[in-house]
């Protein structure tokens, strides 16, 4: 049996008799827990932690000096040498070794030693001068804790440690501890494990992303990475160690991850910045460190002599105003040079390494790079092909050199889960380097990863099992008992790494249909079914500790959630062909796994369901019945009507996909359940607020783009200043072929808000429009953009105002909705029954409410004046103000499919003057397609039925001609857009006929 501390062993430590003695049972205690769980159960429960935790706080508040974040004393001057080593040290490095050593035994550890208050005092021993042996003790300490409360989502201790700054004060000064790499290795790993919420990730941010950037800079410096024309300054730290660079890339992927605000933070904080505010020749020395890349030069493409990511301004730009040479001064120089430079570090290290220089690239890849086909074919040349050989697990070279090195299969796990995320984020949403990462043999050294996930795993030793508390146990204080379980290390490696090769499949499969068939033919089907499947109730209980440890897992044990939305990730993208959605998916029977997920307890499993469902109830899925059948109408409509936003969204999408040319049954029991009272309320949206809220306003003339600001820019047009980009991870899909035609390569170059270019006047950065630019031109056709020079503090705060402020965050969603309300409205009118359904309408709803609905989103706003912008007053608007240009085509679509019914609905259209009057100025909208759908619009209203109808169409074309949308329709005869000028076409010679 085991035995565990002996009372009087504890006691010998509780209280010691001399210090000699106080070391000797320290140094006891710590020799027989090393590397024994039960006997690390025993200790925890025998209340170990109790004892040993006043040690550590004792000398501490005896000392009354604390350190101050530059590493001086806050009552007096800095020290510059360390304290001499004396016997109470000693018996502190021994209590904090032996806390080391329990939190290394898991997560179950966790709890008592929190309880204990165990990890704010390691994070209190650095407010004291200590020495670097017991510093380095306390970080690995900390390292150990982190670790272990990762793996169950807490944190290593209270929050007061980081509100107080006591942590980020220890791990800036271990990070800038050059003498110790060993302290600045564990400080960044520290900082990777507790960047898990994102308050804890803005705080350190705040106190540690620029020092990170500073030892990076330093490092390329010394690694002659870039060229530093510059003598080397004093606000520059000594460069770290080549062998600390991975940890310190780690760090700042953490605290990054999941915010565009703290990366943007990062690459344009000043020590990165400073990097490149040399002038940059052609023969830059970090040219040499890559190969010159011969790309055939297309329309789209330039590239200078050399390697231009690293040098200087492009030669030849691409002519349009999306180019974001048109950014001010060298920030579109600035860009390319961080990538270059984020290539060659990447490059410059080996192995695992590697893949944090690559997830790094991956995430300050900017959103604009699927426009720049010189930079995307520099990633796909350069970067692609190192992380899919790191998916194999190393390069050849790599394997040439470690086969004499042992390696365990969990640390071979965790390079090929890292490399495949690092894909996935490197190619999402861009084609050509999609195709690279296929051309690389990304899908036939992915596929087999997923498989093997699927293995039986039988872990290494059983662990160790909390009993249930006996009537002896259950007034043990909190230090005393045993925390959650968890998952066994191989079991939780291996779902992560599951989660990550499905993640990269989903990103291969996003676009190209011939990728999705490939990997269907792989046999990876059976495998995402399999991964939808959440943790049965005995893996549950064990993992919480209710019952006993798992023996074995197997692939009827399901999955966390994590694995279930990269599976639902992946699914979602497989059935966006046709094809496969009608074979491959409803012989593997995805819709019963799907719908059970949509009654999940986590909300976010529920939108990853969701969003799957967006799909599989399209009017071409053969799932559809078998999800009508399963009761799903009252399942998205109770998730529609919900206060949580994502899953609001992605329901209300549904549903709109699921009432396009349905039975008419079925619309109506949609409409029924979702309610017309909550839905007359999504489409009416929060008016009230949007005339008192200066954020609501756009003064272009044209439209406010989801609660943005709008302003005259450097080039003289109206543009959105905070243009919001609602990026919801799910398909839109109006018709059947839109959805499908994602191989065409003209919808791939268009973009509708265009690069992000900046305004000096408002000190912020916008989305260019890509029509009608008023830019100007030389008689050559070069652009000659008048551009100010490059405001990185005011371009920061504009980020972080569109992250961060909840005014704007609540302006989007509640467009957001208001839009897909809209969208289910015209597919309820969509089809055969649209003349029966819109009567439906009228009666539920009611007439003048139907188009006062109508009429608010397309009239002008009524700005309050004077408008404010923290506090600052703001120019008056010289044009109208106009909703989102999403909210306009909305409801234009809603008009085209009321003209698409009987000849008294359209009558009852053109009776409406207002609305007609608050139509026209849309008839020239920037936008190509609300252009577009106004001339449908008119097409339907201008046909004749029969000929009983001609009567009344032509007193239709006489309020058309009336009310100024005639003339409207002929001055879109010349439009630049194709489209347009075939629909004025139709649209003339029907108004002519009659």
């Amino acid at each position: 049996m085991v035995q565990g501390p002996s009372p009087e062993l504890l006691e010998s430590i509780r209280h010691p008799t001399s210090l000699d003695a106080h070391i000797a049972s320290l140094k006891q205690l710590k020799n027989g827990l090393i590397g024994h769980d039960q006997r690390k159960e025993l200790a925890i429960k025998r209340g170990v932690a109790d004892i040993l935790v006043p040690i550590l706080t004792a000398p501490t508040k005896a000392a009354g000096k604390k350190r101050s974040t530059n590493g001086s004393l806050s009552g007096g001057p800095l020290q510059t040498a360390p304290p001499a080593w004396t016997a109470e040290y000693e018996v502190r490095l021994q209590a904090t070794v032996i806390l080391g050593i329990l939190a290394n035994g898991g997560s179950p550890f966790v709890q008592p030693l929190l309880a204990a208050g165990a990890g704010n005092a390691l994070a209190q021993i650095v407010a004291e001068d200590e020495p670097p042996r017991l510093v380095t003790a306390t970080l690995k300490a900390l390292q150990h804790l982190a670790r272990s409360a990762a793996l169950i989502n807490r944190l290593p201790f209270e929050p007061t440690a980081l509100e107080e700054d006591l942590l980020p004060s220890l791990l800036k000064s271990a990070l800038l501890n050059t003498a110790c790499k060993e302290q600045q290795k564990l400080a960044a790993d520290i900082i990777v494990h507790l960047a898990d919420q994102d308050e804890v990730k803005d705080t350190l941010a705040k106190h540690l992303l620029e020092t990170l950037a500073r030892l990076l800079a330093a490092s390329a410096i010394a690694n002659r990475h870039v060229d530093y024309h510059r003598p080397l300054s004093s606000h520059l730290s000594p460069a770290p160690p080549n062998t600390t660079i991975p940890y310190i890339l780690a760090a700042i992927i953490g605290i990054t991850t999941g915010s565009i605000f703290r990366m943007q933070s990062f690459i344009h904080s000043s020590p990165i910045r400073d990097l490149f505010q040399t002038a940059w020749a052609e023969s830059n020395p970090a040219n040499s460190s890559l190969p010159q890349l011969h790309v055939p030069v297309y329309k789209t493409v330039s590239f200078s002599p050399a390697f231009p990511v690293l040098g200087s301004l492009p030669q030849e730009h691409e002519r349009d105003s999306s180019y974001d040479g048109a950014q001010a001064g060298r920030d579109a120089s600035y860009a390319n040079a961080v990538i270059g430079w984020l290539i060659v570090l990447a490059r410059s290290l080996s192995g695992r390494n590697r893949i944090a220089a690559l997830l790094l690239l991956a995430q300050s890849r900017p959103e604009s790079t699927h426009r720049h086909r010189e930079r995307e074919r520099q990633l796909a040349t350069l970067a692609i092909p190192l992380a899919v050989q790191l998916i194999q697990g190393t390069t050849p070279e790599e394997r040439t050199m470690a086969a004499s090195l042992p390696t365990s299969d969990t640390e071979s796990r965790e390079v090929q889960g890292d490399a495949c995320d690092a894909l996935a984020i490197l190619i999402e949403d861009s084609k050509i380097l999609q195709n690279a990462a296929v051309e690389a043999g990304a899908i036939k050294r992915i596929c087999p990863i997923l498989k093997q996930s699927f293995d039986t795993i039988t872990p290494a030793r059983p662990m160790w099992v909390a009993h249930p508390p006996g009537p002896d146990e259950a007034d043990l204080p909190e230090s005393c008992k045993l925390g959650i379980r968890g998952l066994p290390a191989e079991i939780y490696h291996t779902m992560r790494m599951r989660a990550s090769a499905l993640q990269a499949l989903a990103a291969l499969a996003s676009r190209e249909d011939i990728h999705k068939k490939v990997i269907v033919e792989a046999g990876v089907v059976s495998c995402i079914i399999d991964s939808l499947k959440p943790f049965t109730p005995e893996v549950t209980a064990a993992i919480e500790g209710r019952s006993k440890p798992l023996q074995q897992f197997s692939t009827k044990d399901g999955n966390g959630p994590t694995v279930i939305q990269a599976a639902c990730l992946a699914a979602k993208c497989i059935s966006r062909s046709v094809s496969l959605l009608r074979t491959s998916l409803i012989d593997a029977g995805i819709a019963k796994p799907i719908f059970e997920l949509l009654q999940h307890t986590k909300p976010e499993v529920q939108l990853a369901a969701t969003d799957v469902c967006c799909n599989l109830l399209l009017d071409f899925s053969p799932m559809r019945d078998d999800l009508l059948a399963a009761g799903v109408i009252k399942t998205l409509t109770e998730h529609a009507r919900q206060s949580e936003m994502g899953l609001r969204l992605a329901s209300l999408w549904a549903l709109k996909h699921l009432v396009q040319n349905s039975p008419k049954d079925v619309k109506i029991q949609c409409l029924d359940e979702l309610g017309v009272g909550w839905l007359v309320g999504a489409i009416q949206g929060e008016q009230g607020s949007a005339v008192a809220d200066p954020a609501s306003f756009s003064m272009g003339g044209v439209s406010v783009a989801g609660g943005g600001f709008s302003t005259p820019n450097a080039a003289g047009e109206q543009v959105d200043l905070l243009n919001p980009n609602t990026n919801m991870d799910i398909d839109e899909q109006a018709d059947e072929d839109e959805a499908l035609d994602e191989g065409d390569e003209e919808e791939e170059d268009e973009d509708e808000d265009g690069e992000v270019m900046y305004d000096e006047a408002a000190g912020i950065h916008y989305q260019a429009s890509q029509l009608r630019s008023t830019l100007h031109r030389s008689p050559d056709d070069a652009f000659v953009p008048s551009v100010p020079e490059f405001n990185s503090a005011r371009y920061l705060a504009s980020v972080r105002e569109k992250e961060y402020n909840p005014v704007l965050q609540a302006k989007q969603d509640d467009i957001a909705v208001q839009e897909q309300a809209l969208d289910f409205v015209r597919n309820l009118l969509h089809g055969e029954d649209c003349a029966f359904m819109f009567e439906h309408l009228l009666r539920a709803i009611g007439q003048d409410k139907l188009f006062s609905l109508l009429n608010d989103k397309l009239a002008p706003i009524t700005a309050p004046s004077p408008l404010l912008f923290r506090g600052a007053p703001l120019p008056q608007p010289t044009k109208p103000l106009y909703q989102s240009t999403e909210l306009i085509l909305s409801t234009v679509h809603v008009l085209t499919h009321i003209a698409n019914a009987s000849p008294t609905h359209k009558q009852l259209l053109m009776a409406q003057k207002h609305l007609l009057a608050h139509w026209l100025p849309h008839f020239n909208h920037p936008d190509k397609r609300v252009r577009v759908i106004s001339v449908w619009a008119v097409n339907s209203l201008t046909w004749v039925e029969d000929e009983g109808d001609r009567t009344t169409a032509q007193l239709r074309v006489k309020e058309l001609r009336s009310c100024g949308i005639e003339n409207a329709i002929r001055g879109l005869a010349n439009d630049p857009e194709l489209d347009v000028r075939e629909r004025v076409k139709t649209a003339v010679r029907q108004m002519d006929g009659l």
